[in-house]
């Protein structure tokens, strides 16, 4: 996919460029804007062309970047795109003028986007409240939403941007509510802990890996160095289930953290020996 410019700077003068055309070697996608060796575009091409037609500092943004995240399953309305000047809409690119902060910006399969967060801030202008909450729970199934982050994004996009309490409302489901427990297993997990006498722990608590990988805990015995993954999201990934596993050994390896897994099953059926197991492993651990 290459620009007029490009195709200048490698000796394809406009003459050859009109010569390459008619042998079917060359199709403009956009204007000023083309593609070589074939005639039709695939959906990763053509949004590539759409961010270079649009210029320096165009990013893929809405709906197109939400699909390149996993918030959304598909999309294949004309290509979204952001970009610091106005641009004209044309049959298979949707334009947006903006002046979008470099933190909001990141690059993903080699093609300009906006971030997650960003993404979600943007789809909260576009989409009706039922459509963005689908998003939000799809960045939330992938393990990809951080509340911190979407909420900086928000400031940065400034009050006039639309969509704002609608994003704001779909968090607040999410945040993590007085001492920092989030999600309704967490709570269960919580209620459990309190009846059964367990010691104060901490919620949500952020580790760093030697790898500068950072990672969650749901809940943390500081004091044993045990640590607690709640699983109640849905059926994970032969990849997912092995991540896990990963985040497991290496909270072992280099912090010494012990992690014992619970669902929301194991509260339900099983909470007389989830309570033993906990108290076996905090005294073991403390000892």
């Amino acid at each position: 996919m290459l620009t007029t410019a490009e195709l200048r700077g490698v000796g394809c003068d406009r003459s050859r460029q009109s010569r390459l055309g008619k042998r079917g070697w060359l199709t403009q996608i956009f204007r000023g804007v083309h593609l070589v060796g074939r005639s039709k575009p695939t959906r990763v091409e053509l949004e590539r062309a759409a961010v270079k037609a649009c210029g320096e500092g165009a990013v893929l943004s809405h709906r197109s970047a939400a699909v390149r995240w996993g918030l959304l399953r598909r999309y294949d309305g004309p290509v979204e795109v952001t970009a610091p000047t106005r641009r004209a809409r044309r049959a298979r690119l949707r334009p947006y003028e903006g002046n979008l902060d470099p933190r909001d910006v990141t690059t993903k399969d080699g093609v300009a986007v906006t971030t997650l967060a960003r993404t979600l801030v943007d789809l909260a202008a576009i989409l009706t409240p039922e459509q963005l909450e689908v998003a939000v729970h799809e960045a939330e199934n992938l393990r990809r939403l951080r509340i911190r982050a979407v909420d900086a994004a928000i400031e940065r996009a400034g009050r006039r941007q639309p969509g704002r309490p609608a994003l704001r409302r779909c968090l607040a489901a999410r945040r993590p509510n007085a001492g920092g427990l989030k999600f309704e297993l967490e709570k269960k997990f919580h209620r459990f802990l309190h009846r059964h006498g367990f010691p104060p722990c901490e919620h949500n608590v952020l580790f760093e890996l030697d790898d500068r990988d950072v990672t969650e805990l749901d809940a943390f015995f500081r004091g044993a160095g045990v640590g607690v993954e709640l699983d109640g999201g849905p059926h994970q990934t032969t990849r997912g289930f092995h991540k896990d596993r990963r985040k497991d050994r290496r909270m072992e390896a280099v912090h010494r953290v012990t992690i014992l897994r619970v669902t929301h099953r194991d509260l339900d059926e099983g909470e007389a020996e989830l309570a033993a197991d906990l108290w076996a492993v905090l005294a073991a651990r403390s000892s």
